[in-house]
């Protein structure tokens, strides 16, 4: 799969957006392994996949319905947000689990290395 943008972020969760909940992780997988097949045939052939697209996880969203963007402090869409960032750490060796690391900073902390305004 080609590297993740902004754009590859929203176009999956726009995706996720508009299925049913129960629907959704059945979706994203999918949508990681066409993006990935997607890249593979682009890389052997140096030709878009028919189906899947460049490669990009764009391509491979944009290849399913998608909602119209929401705004971001929409629940169910941050909820497709968040599942789409979460695979992508995964995917990288990061394992947030349920709570991203951020989330302990809620209640006011900041992380280590954040700049603190004076």
């Amino acid at each position: 799969m080609r590297r993740v943008l902004h754009g590859d972020v929203t176009a999956a969760a726009r995706a996720l957006f508009a299925v049913p909940p129960a629907a959704r992780p059945g979706l994203l997988d999918r949508l990681f392994d066409e993006a990935e097949a997607a890249d593979r045939h682009r890389m052997e052939t140096g030709r878009a996949h028919p189906r899947f697209g460049t490669g990009s996880l764009m391509s491979a969203a944009l290849g399913h319905p998608v909602t119209r963007e929401p705004y971001l402090d929409d629940p169910g869409y941050a909820a497709c947000m968040a599942a789409v960032f979460n695979v992508l750490a995964v995917r990288s060796g990061q394992d947030w689990g349920a709570v991203p690391p951020c989330a302990k900073y809620a209640s006011g902390g900041t992380p280590p290395g954040v700049f603190e305004p004076k």
